[in-house]
């Protein structure tokens, strides 16, 4: 590799590191950026670009997202999960059960539509029981990362860190190589948060049910009068529509209810319409002339018509830096967004142009068409709203159980890969009709899908490149290669603190040439450095933005910053020790 080869591919890389911390753009637009840039310098050829997306296990976490839906559709894992927990009323008791049951859940079912599934149910079940949800979520999180480290198919993140060994023709790691570590974490984790972590958390207010009890603050009832000037007149005629800072989300007229309230409606005397964002601004629209006025009775808003439901932004979701008016998110899911909290306080501003972040909470009034319109949509992720089952007869379960169990035996025997385990199950469900393929395309992420690919690429490329060898020379020089319990150390650390500020699948793949060479230049056993770097990716407690699950309870739970920081800093002790500890036992 010439001189300007190499140094545009150091300079990339460092780069990447740079603005993934930054967090200005997506990740999707900085590795695909990055891999463009590689590739048109012939750094990255056109064969390593592509091997990237046609990795064995990439393919394998959009199948686990797209059988986990199916699952949930038919089984409904949450609903059943909600029955297994009726009985506990204590927090303490809550969380060591939910810990158990989510932890096994994890340990087979991707972390991310596990919390998606659960959140709802378990925000529900602690106000149920007078149990603060903020109490809860943070757990919720931190207890599926502990549980998805018990096996290879826990967590994305592994399955990337065996896509990377793969491509560089080595052995990659089995479930086995995880249990031991996997079980001893999550058991000490658990048990740490249900016992003692929790009252680390604070007792926050719920922000949704403070929200619906005090509508008022953002929902404005006005009435037409019978002789008003904007009777016969549309909406849009009147003047009510792109207002400053709020919005008409409904009308009510003789009993029945118009929601969403198009343009062209036209309004007729005595309706009353209701008007959503800043309410204090609702002041300029009320004129005795125009005939639009407050009314003496007013409609209760929390036992009719309005229905609210709730939602959060995950961090690969479209609205990410997009505003709900460029989105066209009323027309798209026949919903209007009643209020944004980020980080625990109301955004203000004109709702409609204000630009989304992850993890920001909406409150949304919905159609009658929403249900149908948010099926399978990953763009947000319900909080409020628990969907039973759907019907399925018994001859078909019977077919699937029995088809599950056979195949799951042929994975366990070595017969066939798991790969190919989950391609029958999928076509099982194909042939007896219960694959939706909008479904599956909805679930076929293309921001996810575009981070996977091309980070492999990127870390191909540095492995092969003479920027190995150059990290080689480097860790002899730093390193005591005669105290490789140091070097796993070492590798574990610097691992954790890049998961604290970019996602576990970048930091993997940020990682794995320099363990890559530093196996090369120690001579450790490789099983021992490439589990610190799983390990370490997904020691990802101390804050929000280190795993997408922190970052989809925060708006819920009305956290701050320093939450995931005082319950983070004592686990990650935890973890660490416990990790390294066996690590260094087994291998060295």
């Amino acid at each position: 590799m010439i001189a300007f080869e190499k140094y545009l591919l150091l300079s990339t890389f460092l780069l990447l590191i740079i603005f993934l911390i930054i967090d200005k753009w997506k990740p999707s637009i900085l590795f695909g950026g990055s891999s463009i840039l590689l590739l048109s310098f012939g750094i990255i050829t056109p064969t390593e670009f592509l091997s990237g997306f046609a990795n064995e296990s990439i393919i394998t976490i959009f199948l686990l997202l797209a059988l986990t839906s199916i699952l949930n559709e038919y089984f409904n894992i949450s609903y059943l999960f909600n029955n297994y927990l009726k009985n506990v009323n204590t927090t303490k008791g809550y969380l060591l059960k939910m810990g158990a049951g989510v932890s096994v859940l994890s340990s087979f079912i991707n972390n991310t539509p596990i919390v998606a599934m659960l959140l709802p149910m378990v925000y529900e079940g602690g106000k149920k029981r007078n149990i603060s949800p903020s109490l809860l979520l943070i757990p919720l999180s931190y207890i599926t990362v502990l549980g998805g480290m018990i096996t290879v198919i826990g967590t994305s993140t592994n399955l990337v860190l065996n896509g990377l060994i793969v491509s560089k023709g080595l052995e990659p790691l089995q479930s086995l190589d995880y249990f031991v570590p996997g079980v001893l974490v999550t058991i000490i984790g658990v048990l740490f948060i249900s016992l003692m972590g929790y009252k680390l958390l604070p007792k926050n207010k719920d922000v949704i049910s403070e929200a619906k009890a005090n509508l008022k603050e953002y929902i404005v009832e006005t009435e037409i009068e019978a002789n008003s000037k904007l009777i016969g007149k549309s909406v849009i005629e009147a003047g009510l529509r792109n207002l400053d800072g709020i919005f008409l989300i409904e009308i009510i007229r003789n009993n029945s209810v118009i929601s969403p309230v198009e343009p062209n409606e036209v309004l007729q005397g005595n309706d009353r319409l209701f008007f959503v964002g800043e309410t204090d601004k609702i002041i300029n629209l009320i004129n005795v002339e125009r005939g639009l006025l407050f009314p003496q009775k007013s409609h209760d808003k929390q036992n009719q018509g309005l229905e609210i439901v709730e939602t959060v932004i995950p961090a690969n979701s479209e609205l990410v830096g997009r505003s709900l008016k460029e989105f066209q998110f009323r027309d798209k899911y026949d919903a209007a967004v009643i209020a944004i909290h980020r980080n625990g306080e109301r955004v203000r501003g004109k709702i409609g142009e204000v630009i989304l972040d992850k993890g920001d909470l909406l409150m949304l009034s919905v159609g009658k068409n929403f249900n149908t319109k948010q099926k399978f949509d990953t763009n947000f992720y319900l909080i409020s709203i628990l969907k039973r089952a759907k019907q399925i007869s018994k001859q078909k379960k019977y077919i699937i159980q029995v088809c599950t169990a056979f195949f799951l035996l042929l994975t366990l025997l070595g017969l066939i890969k798991f790969f190919v385990f989950l391609v029958l199950i999928l076509t099982v469900f194909t042939v007896l009709g219960y694959i939706d393929f909008e479904q599956l395309k909805k679930q076929l992420n293309l921001e996810l899908f575009s981070v996977l690919g091309c980070s492999i690429a990127i870390s191909t490329a540095i492995v092969n490149s003479s920027l190995t060898k150059d990290l080689e020379i480097l860790i002899s020089k730093m390193i005591d290669l005669n105290n490789p319990s140091y070097s796993i150390i070492l590798i574990y650390f610097i691992t954790v603190f890049i998961t604290s500020f970019i996602t576990n699948t970048a930091t993997v793949a940020i990682i794995f040439p320099i363990g890559y060479a530093l196996i090369a230049a120690s001579g450790i056993n490789p099983n021992a450095i490439f589990l610190a770097i799983s390990f370490g990716a997904s020691c990802c407690f101390l804050t929000p933005i280190g795993y997408q699950t922190n970052l989809m309870v925060q708006g819920p739970g009305n956290y701050k910053f320093v939450d995931y920081f005082k319950l983070g800093i004592p686990l990650t002790i935890i973890y660490s020790t416990l990790v390294l500890t066996w690590i260094i036992y087994y291998y060295l």
